[in-house]
């Protein structure tokens, strides 16, 4: 299994909010209310895990780019540069170890 393919929008009308693609062809994330009047969503477990990570996702991108930047920035030595390329590359697995918490099934 895996996600649903993106990009994706949120749309509104009335007072639903609702996760869709871009075209809104394809529902992503959809409130629904259940049987016994309980809330819900309706979403895909590949999905849910895709929005749980996305947080750490962001994290993991900001370090890359705050990194690039004072790459950029600063001159300095091969050293230097080596310890920035260690950041990019803990920032990096930590972006592919959510990533594979988000479309890996669960235990």
């Amino acid at each position: 299994m895996s996600h649903t393919p993106g990009p994706w929008t949120l749309a509104t009308s009335c007072s639903w909010r609702r996760i869709v693609t871009l075209h809104g062809l394809l529902p992503v994330c959809v409130p629904t209310v259940e049987r016994d009047g309980h809330p819900d969503l309706n979403v895909s477990e590949d999905d849910a895990r895709l929005l749980v990570a996305a947080p750490l996702l962001l994290a993991a991108l900001r370090e890359v780019l705050a990194t690039v930047k004072a790459t950029n920035a600063l001159p300095g030595t091969v050293a230097d540069f080596e310890k920035k390329m260690d950041r990019i590359r803990a920032a990096s697995k930590q972006a592919h170890a959510a990533i594979a918490a988000a479309t890996e099934p669960s235990a």
